[in-house]
């Protein structure tokens, strides 16, 4: 059982469904996962660009 991707805007796409098929996972523990590594990409973003006070 392959992955069925396409691809868009240069950008190679595959359905978290097909993601949780592939690998024998939950589709609920995939979202999960993606929910998780985009809340952790947003945190890491508000991190940069947040003024850093340092106290000597």
């Amino acid at each position: 059982m392959g992955l069925h991707n396409e691809v868009k805007n240069n950008t190679v796409v595959v359905s978290s469904l097909q993601i949780a098929e592939h690998f024998g996972k939950e589709h609920r523990s995939v979202l999960k996962s993606i929910k998780d590594l985009l809340l952790n990409i947003e945190e890491l973003h508000n991190f940069e660009h947040t003024p850093k006070m340092f106290y000597v």
